[in-house]
């Protein structure tokens, strides 16, 4: 039985909670043997999530604190705070742990993915992040240059970008600081062969036990709040921290392989993503055929009635 870990970070609305909750539940139908949940919140100090979710006896939920604290609200990187705390804990509390799997509260699983991310990862030892990468769920090639001159910008000795227009914030130069250390990072990981800004789209990817263990040993996680406020997502953050470790990223979302991911909506028609073998999907939000919870409904009456087949192959055709 693959040991593995799947984190799921949660905004702090209430309609998380819900989507969780159906995330969990798809989690539970078709790997039920899931040994470790966490959940990265990012709800404030007094929200206590373990209260919302039951779960099997075979698993055990751990809540880590997104550390921002409310800092970086928007789209800064505040997410890059809370994987990294995440997969920081994961490294030090988890150590039989042989992947991680990050699944946003838009994506579902639908089908069994474990053992095809352990094998992924066993045939190309390189490989330490997984996910859609280099060619979209159709097969084109995904272009990936919108963050070329942002990146390059930041290798400059000399490099600034400008801050979110808050008070007191407006042009800041990167002679040293947290500016100078992810100038570092980012030319690291280049040395070590990172193409700006080629990166596994966030939503839903796997990280294997060896990037967690090199990141780690790297320095990565010793400032968890380090990208804040610099407009670098965390797909963005940990794919150049793999290659930083380096390891190479690994497309994983061809027909049969795990991950139907892209940034808004479903690559396909639910039915056809289940035809495909895909075993997780992202987005459910966003389509422009589909509401969100269409596509809920869909699934939730799928994985009602493939538990009603299992349950009827395992009495022997007898119920």
């Amino acid at each position: 039985m693959t040991n593995f870990c799947v984190i799921i970070p949660l905004g702090p609305r209430d309609a998380e909670i819900a989507r969780t909750r159906d995330l969990l539940d798809s989690l539970w139908a078709y790997e039920p043997h899931t040994p470790l949940v966490i959940l990265v919140d990012d709800g404030g100090a007094t929200r206590d999530l373990t209260a919302h979710f039951s779960t099997p006896s075979s698993c055990r939920i751990v809540v880590v604190k997104n550390p921002r604290n409310g800092r970086g609200i928007g789209p800064t990187s505040g997410l890059s705070a809370g994987m990294i705390a995440a997969l920081a804990w994961v490294e030090r509390n988890a150590p039989d742990v042989s992947f991680t799997v990050k699944l946003d509260t838009d994506a579902l699983v639908i089908a069994p993915f474990a053992e095809r991310i352990a094998r992924a990862f066993a045939v190309n030892p390189n490989a330490g992040m997984a996910g859609l990468y280099d060619r979209m769920c159709d097969g084109t090639p995904r272009d990936q240059t919108s963050f070329c001159k942002m990146l390059r910008k930041l290798t400059n000795p000399i490099a600034l970008w400008r801050r979110p227009a808050n008070p007191g914030h407006y042009v800041t130069f990167h002679f040293f600081g947290r500016g100078a250390t992810i100038r570092d990072q980012i030319r690291d990981a280049i040395a070590c062969g990172y193409q700006p800004a080629e990166f596994v789209l966030g939503g839903a990817y796997a990280i294997s036990r060896e990037a967690i263990r090199r990141m780690l040993a790297k320095g990565y996680f010793a400032d968890p709040l380090l990208w804040l406020n610099t407009q670098f997502s965390e797909d963005i953050v940990l794919s150049l921290y793999t290659c930083g470790a380096g390891l190479r990223l690994l497309g994983l979302a061809a027909d049969g392989e795990p991950f139907a991911v892209q940034h808004y909506g479903l690559p396909d028609a639910p039915e056809r993503l289940i035809e495909r073998g895909y075993a997780i999907v992202h987005s459910l939000k966003n389509d422009r055929e589909w509401t969100e919870q269409g596509y809920r409904e869909f699934f939730q009456k799928r994985r009602r009635d493939d538990l009603e087949r299992q349950s009827g192959t395992n009495d022997g055709g007898q119920t």
